[in-house]
């Protein structure tokens, strides 16, 4: 019995071509009105979704994440997003308490090299 075996994103049309575009973008259209995703996220999740399916080549495999994204957002935040959520919400209360724009406090955060950029 002869076992076949494929890496995720190595068949199909090939990333960056006009083709593999215009089907890009048909997948996204039809995500933003499925209302599966949102705007920002249909590219990514379209490019998930057609590489899993064989349709699209792509330099790296593509985790099962960007394929199944409402899956990964029902499991909830990660630690990391969680830190920076609160960091945030940190930010936007001590510029409220100084009555000044959260940027001008992220601008200062950043000079003492507390956040990045």
């Amino acid at each position: 019995m002869t076992e076949y075996r494929m890496e995720i994103g190595a068949a199909g049309l090939s990333y960056g071509t006009k083709a593999a575009e215009e089907m890009i973008e048909d997948r996204m259209r039809k995500l933003a009105e499925s209302g599966y995703c949102t705007e920002g996220e249909a590219r990514s999740v379209a490019v998930g979704q057609l590489a899993q399916e064989g349709n699209l080549k792509t330099w790296e495999t593509v985790s099962r994440e960007k394929r199944y994204l409402g899956e990964v957002r029902q499991a909830g935040p990660s630690a990391e997003d969680k830190q920076a959520q609160d960091f945030l919400a940190a930010a936007k209360a001590e510029a409220a308490e100084r009555g000044v724009s959260l940027s001008q406090v992220m601008d200062e955060k950043a000079m003492r090299g507390e956040v990045r950029l």
